[in-house]
């Protein structure tokens, strides 16, 4: 009779998906996860239920089976990692093969259980709760991720951000990032380092390039993306394991290659970049397990900071200074310095940095006592184990106390402005309102003292204003509030 039903389900599986499926969905950090027994009884024949399970914050939600019992190989679940079944797989259960814990990385998970026409059993019973999601997978080069040392570790990539091989960096690489894991090493000993990279799933095609060595100051902005073809590269059709092993005999393969190439010999301070590729681009992960020999070890300090930007204007009454940062590792803080003749810098600051982030930071800084008229500046960037990096120099020049003098202020009409220049040529003044509204003229001015009427008020409401002079080579001369009567 057991046959006949799963003949009879099977014809009619059309109807079942059309009338019978049932979704529900769940916002939530805490609380049980039921079938629809409840936590005493069974569930029912002929069900179809999808449920999307999402975290009630920025967090991940995970859900925690403390019981599990199906129908074996009739009735299944199965796990979607994702707020809907075009989420990635994660697996798909039945009799008493319990999930256990599961832990979303996107915020979301999705259930979809359904059951036949005969039998029932006791379903199931589950926890919900939430954890702070991790971070992004490192899609990207300038967000690589740090492997200091010879444990095994998981990774997985369910695609690639910026596209970052070409013909000139790809090598034995024939096309480009399908799923992609990027990683940074840096030897602290001399040796040799193998590692043999583990899909989950054995019928997944990984690829991998190694780049390197670079300098032992590099940072990702100098290195990323790769700029030369890989020092070690397999585009293996093979399925299953890759990576470096002793005995490979060769450095780079193609797509008829056995998957394996030479290991490196590391210097001290050297420094690498390892792209790890889903050719298959299943979305299944894979483990990786480094192995050091002949002395060799791995430095567990992340390269130094991206900056983004380091800008100066001149204010009112004191210099600010404004920089940004993404995929901040290990960064402790800042040291502001400061320099009249952009040679001999002295520290007149510090701001404390943001730690571990993979977010755009910004950072702000008030000099309330330049060194001169023309200050110059550097960042010095400080990680937790002491090392540094220095940003490039900027400059502001400021007019120095009576040097510029405008009148009247409030003003009507026309303001009267003085201004004691060191060097000819067209200056440009911006007038700015509250909402970020420019007026701008750019006006001749002479070396030396200057007389200007600026005439743009008569039609303009009353409130309050900022006056910007810029010299032609668009360094901030002075900022001032200006109030319209």
């Amino acid at each position: 009779m057991k046959y006949l039903f799963i003949i009879l389900a099977f014809l009619l599986a059309p109807l079942y998906s059309l009338f019978a499926q049932n979704y529900v969905s769940i916002n939530a950090c805490s609380g049980n996860f039921y079938d629809s027994g409840g936590a005493g009884g069974n569930y029912s024949n002929n069900e179809w239920t999808i449920t999307t399970i999402c975290s009630n914050s920025s967090n991940c939600v995970v859900v925690d089976f403390t019981s599990f019992n199906l129908e074996s190989g009739y009735d299944d679940m199965y796990i979607y990692d994702g707020s809907s079944t075009a989420s990635p797989l994660i697996g798909v259960y039945t009799g008493t093969n319990s999930p256990g814990t599961i832990t979303s990385t996107t915020g979301c998970l999705t259930f979809d259980f359904a059951s036949d026409f005969s039998a029932t059993r006791a379903g199931w019973a589950a926890t919900i709760s939430c954890v702070p999601c991790p971070p992004a997978p490192p899609t990207n080069c300038l967000g690589g991720t740090t492997i200091c040392s010879d444990n095994t570790f998981s990774g997985n990539s369910s695609g690639y951000g910026v596209q970052e091989l070409n013909a000139s960096n790809r090598g034995c690489l024939a096309d480009d990032e399908n799923q992609s894991s990027w990683y940074f090493f840096q030897a602290t000993t001399a040796g040799t380092i193998e590692f043999t990279i583990s899909p989950s799933n054995t019928s997944d095609d990984y690829d991998f390039a190694v780049w390197g060595p670079y300098p032992s100051t590099s940072t990702p902005g100098d290195i990323c993306p790769p700029s030369t073809t890989p020092l070690r590269c397999s585009y293996s059709d093979d399925l299953g394991d890759t990576g470096l092993q002793s005995g490979a005999g060769d450095n780079s393969e193609g797509s008829f290659g056995d998957s394996w190439v030479n290991p490196i010999n590391m210097n001290v301070g050297d420094v690498y970049i390892l792209l790890i590729d889903n050719w298959s681009a299943s979305g299944d992960p894979f483990d990786l397990n480094i192995n050091l020999t002949n002395g060799a070890s791995l430095d567990c300090v992340p390269l130094p900071i991206e900056l983004m930007s380091f800008t100066v204007e001149a204010k009112e009454v004191d210099n600010e200074l404004q920089w940004q940062t993404m995929a901040e590792i290990n960064n402790d803080y800042f040291v502001i310095e400061a320099s009249k003749d952009a040679s001999n810098f002295i520290r007149i600051g510090n701001v404390d940095g943001a730690g571990n982030s993979v977010e755009v930071n910004n950072y702000i800084y008030h000099d309330v006592s330049p060194l001169a008229a023309t200050t110059y500046y550097r960042l010095k960037q400080v990680d937790f184990n002491g090392k540094f990096s220095y940003s490039d120099v900027v400059s502001v020049r400021r007019m120095e106390d009576g040097e510029v003098v405008v009148s009247p202020n409030p003003v009507k009409d026309v303001l009267n402005i003085e201004l004691k220049t060191a060097q000819a040529g067209n200056y440009n003044f911006s007038i700015i309102d509250l909402l970020g509204a420019v007026i701008e003229k750019s006006i001749y001015l002479n070396k030396g003292k200057n007389n200007i009427k600026f005439d743009v008020f008569t039609d303009l409401p009353q409130g309050f204003y900022m006056l910007k002079i810029m010299d032609e080579n668009n360094t901030i001369i002075t900022t001032k509030k200006i109030m319209k009567n």
